[in-house]
């Protein structure tokens, strides 16, 4: 099926998509200067996901990507409701610090599950990398990771990049140290 616009208007954009299972829609608000975008799963399955953005450009753009995005199946929706469900222990152990820039791995449930890269300049920079199933508690994840940085109580600014990946490979190489014919003792000329 394909998305078809509902109502288009200065402060209110509807679209909505129809499958065999359940109906999708996308909303998109001006609620006090700020867009929020919710896309909605309903019918034999209730499910929504939240944004927002600061601009119409910006929520044009929103909306785009996730009408592009693969429909979440029931099985998906179940399993995302059960992960929520879930009560997450969140830690953190920093892998190192230098004077600007902290690294540390992140562990949900005691799984090594993704790091975070924080940059400390006029405004606090983080990227927080993470695995794809953890996705849907983004907010959750963020909250608890800004409090245990320490994060919660600074007055200046800082500015969250969150990345998922669902592949992780990881390669061990063994370094072979090169010998001269000199520390062999062979002479050339022999």
């Amino acid at each position: 099926m394909q998305w078809r616009k509902v109502l288009q208007s200065n402060d209110v954009l509807i679209f909505e998509k129809k499958k065999s299972e359940f109906t999708i829609r996308i909303e998109a608000r001006l609620v006090e200067g700020e867009w929020e975008v919710i896309k909605k799963y309903y019918g034999n399955v209730n499910f929504s996901e939240e944004y927002y953005a600061d601009t119409k450009k910006e929520t044009l753009q929103l909306i785009t990507q996730l009408k592009s995005e693969k429909d979440l199946q029931t099985k998906d929706i179940e399993r995302i409701k059960k992960l929520r469900s879930k009560n997450l222990r969140i830690n953190a152990k920093r892998a190192y610090k230098d004077t600007s820039v902290e690294k540390w791995y992140i562990y949900i449930n005691n799984k090594e599950s993704g790091f975070a890269i924080i940059r400390y300049d006029d405004q606090t920079l983080i990227d927080v990398v993470v695995q794809e199933k953890y996705r849907y508690l983004e907010d959750k994840i963020l909250d608890e990771l800004t409090k245990i940085l320490g994060l919660d109580d600074v007055a200046y600014e800082i500015v969250q990049n969150v990345y998922f990946y669902n592949k992780s490979t990881n390669y061990t190489t063994e370094t072979v140290k090169s010998i001269s014919l000199e520390e062999l003792d062979f002479d050339e000329a022999e």
